[in-house]
């Protein structure tokens, strides 16, 4: 398994079916970067130190993720609901 493919199933993991109230960069890396509860130091998935995100259509956000030496990229797919947009997965 390749640190991309890693990072990709604790995500997958963690928020499949969360509920994101919008899909703009600044609330997806803050919830993306939740902190463990009760904990003040572990996260849910390391510590994001770059990200960009990229719309595709309704339903699809390309986000790219960025360490040190290490980039990848996945693509975001999700569905709309009443209370902002379900996440489904990301690939």
């Amino acid at each position: 398994m390749t640190i991309a493919n890693s990072y990709i199933k604790a995500i997958n993991e963690a928020f499949r079916y969360a509920v994101f109230q919008n899909r703009d960069h600044d609330y997806m890396l803050r919830t993306l970067g939740t902190k463990v509860h009760g904990s003040a130091h572990v996260s849910i998935i390391p510590p994001i130190q770059g990200f960009k995100v990229e719309t595709l259509d309704e339903t699809h956000d390309k986000v790219t993720f960025s360490y040190d030496d290490y980039t990848f990229e996945c693509v975001i797919t999700w569905q709309r609901t009443n209370g902002g947009f379900v996440f489904i997965k990301c690939e």
